[in-house]
């Protein structure tokens, strides 16, 4: 029989559950410290077109690479830490369980994963609202509130907290549209106005412009035969007849500015969330722009936006989920190998190539390696005749990192691991220093 502390566990359990399909719009009225109701934004990513799309991009974008484990250098493709993250619980993927976080991280500043409410290391994870957590400051405690709005106590252990560094509260974060409330604000009120404008029919479908002088009747007469010929416009809306020196004024004069006050908003929310505007099909340019300028903003939207978010989560969960269970020795990180963007064009790979051979910091095998060519005799020399410089162990002993067993070949394959890790990262510093103030420019020019 089970104990009235797992009676109430797993009653804690369901009502914590039972929220997880609930209404999540209410909230996110911070923008207005004095009086938060004042606020007629309660939630960005329902009422903002281009907070929506933002968010939706990021999530779709930081879901694609898989969110691998490593022990040491090694990947690690078996156990619970593998599984765990492979299948969070019976009803998420990994991809869903990193796209949800990351909505949560562009509309809240931060996101929860919740173990479940059992004891030991998690058998399970799932995202909870940071709408519904609550830090009381007096009791040092979390409660997170479920439908019936029961507080219900939460265990530091129970669950792992990421949150972007916030200036003014040092345990939560700073919702990213927080200082872009007024903009929020100037976008609903500007589509208010244009609806009003639209519903009054200030604005006809057409004008029938002539530069001869006509009577009222040659007017009626035009107007007539038009829609005899066309047909009437729908919503029962006439068409005007201008005569010479008559054109058409709407009854709103600010209606023609919202445009203006609109364009601006919406580069200020996707430069907040660090997407370019090519990324956005935001562009106002009247000519398309080239493939290879429109690859560098979409590699532009990853070197400096979505890579660092990548490696900020990837070390809050080393420090704050994977040290707490003592599993000091793994780490994680996404693999973004296979995302598109990020490949060199094959052009410029081989030229890139080419260059490195001359300046001796690659062989010729190292670089037929890199695209997939078969090794050729005398390749493994540096130009000059010089031997590669191998990296040190960094403290990788011969002995396998998962079984530790003695590694086969005196250590070759622990060596193996870090000359990878070490090709990895030198071609991602090559990556990041050539599309550096890409997104600058493209952010303040349009494309």
């Amino acid at each position: 029989m089970l104990s009235m502390a797992g009676v109430r566990d797993q009653r804690v359990q369901r009502s914590i559950l039972s929220t997880l399909g609930a209404k999540l719009t209410e909230g996110f009225t911070d923008f207005d410290i004095k009086d938060p109701r004042a606020t007629k934004i309660t939630d960005p990513m329902l009422q903002n077109k281009w907070v929506n799309i933002s968010v939706s991009i990021r999530a779709r974008n930081l879901s694609r690479p898989a969110l691998k484990v490593y022990k040491g250098y090694k990947e690690s493709t078996s156990g619970p830490l593998f599984s765990l993250f492979q299948s969070p619980n019976a009803n998420m993927s990994m991809k869903a369980m990193i796209w949800l976080s990351s909505m949560w991280w562009d509309i809240e500043g931060e996101f929860f994963w919740w173990f479940g409410g059992k004891a030991g290391f998690p058998k399970e994870i799932y995202v909870l609202s940071p709408r519904r957590m609550e830090y009381e400051t007096y009791s040092k405690k979390w409660f997170f509130t479920n439908d019936e709005g029961e507080r219900i106590p939460m265990a530091p252990e129970e669950f792992f907290h990421c949150y972007e560094p916030n200036i003014w509260n040092p345990i939560r974060g700073v919702p990213p549209m927080a200082a872009l409330a007024m903009e929020l604000e100037q976008d609903w009120s500007v589509n208010k106005e244009l609806i009003k404008a639209l519903n009054a029919s200030a604005i006809p479908q057409g004008i029938l412009k002539t530069e001869q002088r006509i009577t009222p009747a040659q007017a009626d007469d035009i107007q007539l035969r038009w829609d005899q010929k066309y047909g009437r416009s729908k919503g029962d809306k006439r068409i005007a007849v201008l005569g010479q020196g008559t054109s058409f004024q709407a009854l709103n004069e600010d209606l023609l500015k919202y445009t203006t006050i609109s364009e601006d908003n919406r580069t200020a929310i996707l430069t907040k969330y660090g997407i370019p505007l090519k990324v956005a099909n935001a562009t106002s340019e009247k000519t398309a722009l080239s493939g290879k300028d429109s690859d560098e903003q979409y590699r532009a939207l990853w070197s400096q936006t979505l890579i660092p978010v990548q490696k900020f989560w990837a070390g809050e969960i080393k420090t704050k989920f994977l040290n707490r269970f003592g599993l000091n020795t793994y780490s994680v990180d996404f693999d973004n190998t296979d995302i598109p963007e990020l490949q060199e064009q094959e052009a410029d790979l081989h030229k890139r190539l080419r260059e490195d051979i001359a300046a001796g910091l690659l062989t010729p095998n190292e670089a037929r390696e890199i695209i997939h060519y078969d090794a050729v005799e005398n390749g493994d020399t540096l130009r000059g005749g010089q031997a590669p410089e191998k990296p040190a162990d960094q403290g990788v002993s011969d002995a396998d990192t998962e079984t530790g067993e003695p590694a086969k070949s005196g250590g070759r394959r622990a060596r193996s691991v870090f000359q990878g890790q070490f090709d990895k990262q030198r071609s991602a510093e090559r990556r990041d220093n050539a599309l550096q103030g890409l997104f600058d420019y493209f952010q303040g020019s349009g494309g």
